[in-house]
């Protein structure tokens, strides 16, 4: 066969075989509403909503994304170490000022859905008004500079050995954020129906949590270093016995007539702040 004309073959199926999915830059396949509402993003993604992503690599958004229904998630990953760029954009229900019924009733659907995956990352966005989880990821995931509203229970959540760094969880249905067995740093947890964040294992460190319904920052058998709770329903800080703390600031949690009830449980390594004053 004639050498240019097989390139040129060469090239036209390359063309084709991106044809049947999203767009693609640099290697970066890109996601907005009307290629939702198409399908075909990755191998088996229907039209429609959730768009189903099934193929290890690099996603960005480059709209909003509205699933039209609190029980339809928007992203559902189904492979493992895939990266979810927001780019600056908001997964919603709905963007109407007069919502439908199905953006106000209580739904299960989630703005990005990973709980089975491993190695997920989502970053730069906002998900909001989701009736479940706002972002659900499996271990080694991570989610950063991302703001989580409104949605039915937590804003974030990951697996274990994952991180959680410089994000907002507010107004949520219930906790804020949590991780097992990692990392959630320089991030704010406001005025969530549970608690505001949450670790089993892992360290928390740099956060403030403030105005949540129960505890400030819950943790198990973890270390938790220079953070800020005040306000909170519950204790600032509601620890297991094998937690150390050292260096965090609460004021106004509990009771905030009682100075003895802002930290539950857990061990004192010091330099703790209570009220203005060195905690008992």
């Amino acid at each position: 066969m004639n050498t240019r004309f097989a390139c040129r073959i060469g090239h036209v199926v390359f063309w084709i075989s991106l044809a049947g999915t999203a767009s693609a830059v640099d290697g970066v396949i890109e996601i907005n509403q009307a290629r939702a509402l198409a399908g075909g993003v990755t191998a088996g993604d229907t039209p429609g909503f959730p768009v189903t992503i099934s193929a290890q690599g690099s996603y960005r958004l480059t709209s909003n994304l509205a699933t039209g229904s609190r029980d339809v998630t928007a992203l559902l990953v189904e492979a493992d170490y895939v990266s979810v760029d927001l780019n600056g954009f908001t997964i919603a229900c709905s963007f109407d000022p007069s919502p439908p019924t199905a953006c106000t009733d209580p739904g299960v659907g989630r703005g990005v859905d990973a709980a089975d995956r491993r190695g997920v990352s989502v970053s730069n966005g906002i998900v909001r008004d989701m009736g479940g989880r706002g972002i659900y990821l499996g271990e080694i995931g991570d989610v950063t500079r991302v703001k989580a509203t409104g949605n039915g229970l937590e804003g974030i959540v990951i697996g274990s050995a994952g991180q959680i760094e410089k994000c907002i969880a507010f107004n949520n249905g219930f906790h804020g954020m949590s991780a097992g067995n990692g990392l959630i740093t320089n991030s704010i947890a406001w005025n969530n129906k549970g608690y505001g964040i949450g670790v089993t294992g892992g360290v928390v460190m740099g956060n403030s949590a403030y105005l949540n319904e129960t505890n400030g920052i819950s943790a198990s058998g973890a270390m938790v270093i220079g953070n800020r709770a005040s306000s909170n329903g519950g204790f600032g800080l509601t620890l297991s016995v094998d937690t150390g703390y050292t260096q965090n600031v609460m004021v106004g949690n509990n009771d905030p007539n009682n100075f003895d009830d802002e930290v539950g449980s857990g061990v004192d390594l010091g330099a703790n702040v209570c009220h203005g004053m060195a905690c008992p």
